[in-house]
């Protein structure tokens, strides 16, 4: 029988959400897979019921139509997958106050309607879900229709009332069909450790709160575990230590504390990207024993966002404009290009190219390079971090304004203009790209936030603040934050005179921006100072790590003493313990003649892997070049066999597409484990692209450090002979030996 509508109820909702990610070809044939438990799928009546094993005859159902038992036929088949999970999320989101719809969804609201894009803007699709919040007056959710129409009103155009109330009337009767269960997991808790390696799936499984914090907890992490939030926490380890698990499980902890003396609970979970916010959510779902996420009480608040999604619920932001995205490969290469394009047009004006001699030699042979040279892409990318972590700092106002500040400001050795004559230039430029996002109607994070930061101070923040505000704040990934966004986490707190209960994880090495280390270098508390994060704080390290090989820590152990933190404070340093994963092989160096041949190489030896190992085992190419990587993801030669993750809200494509190897730069997988990872492009040449002096190093280091992490067992490193070949820490590490030639 060909089925005329799916309905979910919301516990399956909550289900398929947090299960680690549906098959690919889940959207066609709706069998339910191996890894989610505790649902079922019932056929009744011409309709597919996903019921969970918690569903009663007054559960909240989610109804979505299909067409000739096509579901979303509207939108391309490959499309489909993502928008069923946008619809799962929206969900949640009527009911659950944790769970947010973002904003890059361009949402719309009248009255019990809502309507969101059904997918991210790289697919190039023109098409709206539309969603009844109430459907005929109930506490449903109806997915009535998507919308293919431009600038179509949003209304009930396309609403079905009697399949909808079909559907609601006959889940009575399929609650009571029982069909044979699928194998699934083992009832019951588990008793593991954090001192083994977890992979997604057996966390997936549901290991409980208390399994975590009663098994063998590393000395290290049990210190941060134990210490008591009478003021800020900071924790600081390599990729693969657990800060992650660590934090989440150290934030249970503190709303089980409020909750078990009688307090009502106010608390914040806060990461930098959206991804990985909902990669917390799911973590603390799962590992959450009182169903708090699901079933909070009514004195308990637990809200898991990224900050730019907290700033839209206080300020309440002009849905006229959009925030220009600074995660995604197409956001970060249009504001690359936009800085490229202003410094060439003030490169041909005579009477700036006149004051040539009155600047530094850097800034001079930066400035009036050829576009696209080496020294242009150096700096526009410095350029770009003086807007961000200077100019932008100043709060929106017009540029004249902010001049006489900008001029008095000392500017670091990080920083790009040192003289007033330099700053006059960056100030031209700059009043260039604020016009022209202006003209888009859009404007860049930091303006944002800087308007965010403004109602922080503001006398309406203080009138509510002891009711807005949170007992404690949580943030993970804090290399992310630039100089604007940290202080906000202090100020996001209920008491703005008691103890900053904030604790935070964060990995020097994985910035890939200068914004989040010092304007000196012999500053040692400069971010904490600025986050107001340095009064009775307690600082914890871990050491050991748990998810790549002793091999590949080797690599990383040696990559980092090339990080230009010499005449930093220890702060900025790293620590290195032991590997407790299996022994590996020793990391692979491969020189290729050229581009081209380097990447018909990789694709051809990443899908060998995929095709030799066992099921399950995940491969990854991951591009060091930014402006390469938007040619790789063009190009053919990737897309047979290939999922291009090019934002960091595009992570959850990973699991989707399973059994495809994922095209991507380190960034934008950041938190994510692959078996095999090819690492291409870590080419000399790259280095003086990426910044000048410190800046470049830096920058190429942390993406270094951060690609190579993401492997546990393989990686190979590439490179291309015509631009340049291995960089230096590469040849170094070659000459160690933690490196083999192939």
């Amino acid at each position: 029988m060909t089925m005329k509508a799916i309905i979910l109820d919301l516990d399956a909702v909550n289900s398929l959400t947090i299960s680690g990610g549906l098959p690919e070809a889940w959207i066609n044939d709706f069998v339910l897979p191996s890894n989610v438990s505790g649902i079922r799928r019932v056929e009744y009546d011409g309709a597919l019921y996903v019921i969970s094993d918690r569903a009663t005859r007054d559960s909240r159902l989610l109804v979505i139509p299909m067409a000739n038992g096509t579901i979303f036929p509207e939108i391309p088949a490959s499309a489909r997958l993502e928008c069923f999970y946008r619809i799962l999320q929206s969900s949640l989101s009527v009911y659950r106050q944790n769970v947010r719809i973002p904003v890059e969804w361009r949402v719309f609201h009248n009255g019990s309607l809502i309507s969101f894009q059904t997918n991210r803007k790289q697919a190039k699709i023109c098409a709206r879900v539309y969603i009844d919040t109430a459907p005929e007056g109930t506490n449903h959710v109806y997915a009535f229709t998507i919308n293919t129409s431009s600038n179509a009103p949003l209304v009930r155009e396309g609403y079905d009332q009697d399949l909808f109330q079909t559907a609601v009337l006959n889940f009575d009767e399929a609650l009571r069909i029982v069909p044979p269960r699928h194998k699934g997991t083992k009832e019951g808790q588990l008793s593991v450790s954090l001192t083994h390696n977890f992979s997604d799936s057996d966390i997936a499984h549901g290991v409980p709160y208390s399994a975590w914090v009663k098994s063998k907890l590393t000395k290290e992490q049990l210190r941060f575990f134990e210490a008591p939030l009478e003021g800020p926490l900071r924790i600081r380890g390599a990729a693969g230590t657990g800060k992650t698990l660590v934090l989440t499980l150290r934030f249970l902890k503190e709303v089980y504390a409020l909750i078990d003396g009688g307090s009502p609970v106010r608390a914040l979970f806060l990461a930098h990207g959206q991804e990985t916010s909902d990669h917390i959510r799911a973590y603390l779902m799962l590992i959450d024993e009182r169903k708090l996420l699901t079933e909070p009480p009514e004195d308990v608040e637990i809200h898991v966002a990224t900050l730019h999604g907290v700033a839209n619920d206080f300020i309440n932001f002009d849905a006229d404009f959009e925030p220009l995205s600074l995660d995604g490969s197409a956001g970060r290469q249009l504001q690359f290009e936009l800085v490229q394009s202003f410094v060439e047009q003030a490169a041909s004006k005579t009477w700036l190219r006149d004051q040539a001699d009155t600047w530094s030699d850097r800034f001079a042979q930066g400035f009036l390079a050829p576009k696209d040279s080496d020294l242009n892409k150096a700096f526009c990318c410095d350029l770009g971090d003086e807007f961000s972590s200077v100019l932008e700092t100043f709060g929106v106002r017009e540029v004249d304004e902010i001049t006489e500040r900008y001029l008095n400001v000392q500017s670091g050795p990080r920083g790009l203009a040192k003289s007033n004559e330099e700053k006059q230039v960056v100030l031209e430029i700059y009043r260039a790209f604020r016009d022209c996002l202006a003209e888009m109607n859009v404007v860049s994070l930091d303006q944002f936030i800087a308007d965010f930061q403004a109602y922080l101070n503001s006398f309406r923040w203080g009138s509510v603040r002891n009711k807005k505000g949170f007992d404690f704040v949580f943030a993970d990934e804090l290399h992310l934050f630039n100089r604007q966004e940290r202080p906000v986490l202090g100020y996001l707190l209920k008491d703005g005179k008691g103890p900053k209960k904030v604790a935070v994880a964060y990995d020097p090495r994985q910035s890939p921006r200068n914004s989040f280390f010092p304007l000196e270098r012999n500053d040692r508390d400069t971010i904490w100072q600025e986050a107001k994060l340095h009064t009775n704080a307690q600082q914890f390290e871990l050491t050991d790590v748990f998810r790549y090989s002793p091999q590949i820590l080797a690599f990383l152990h040696r990559l980092n003493q090339h990080f230009p933190a010499d005449d930093l404070a220890e702060e900025w340093g790293l620590k290195f313990g032991a590997s407790k994963a299996e022994n590996g092989e020793v990391p692979k160096a491969i020189l290729h003649s050229s581009r081209d041949e380097m990447a018909k190489a990789v694709s051809a030896r990443a899908r060998e892997l995929l095709r030799k190992v066992k099921k399950g085992h995940r491969v990854a190419v991951l591009c060091m070049d930014p402006q390469r990587f938007d040619v790789y993801g063009r190009a053919g030669i990737f897309n047979e066999g290939f999922v291009t993750v090019s934002a960091r809200d595009e992570i959850s494509s990973i699991t989707r597409y399973a059994q495809r190897v994922v095209l991507s730069m380190p960034e934008y997988v950041a938190g994510l484990q692959f078996d095999s990872v090819l690492l291409i492009d870590t080419n000399a040449n790259l280095i003086a692209q990426l910044g000048g002096g410190l800046n470049g190093i830096q920058r190429f280091i942390s993406m270094a450090y951060l690609g190579a992490s993401r492997a546990m067992a393989r990686l190979e490193i590439y490179a291309d002979a015509s631009a340049g070949g291995f960089s230096k820490p590469v040849r170094e590490a070659i000459d160690d030996g933690v490196l083999a030639v192939e």
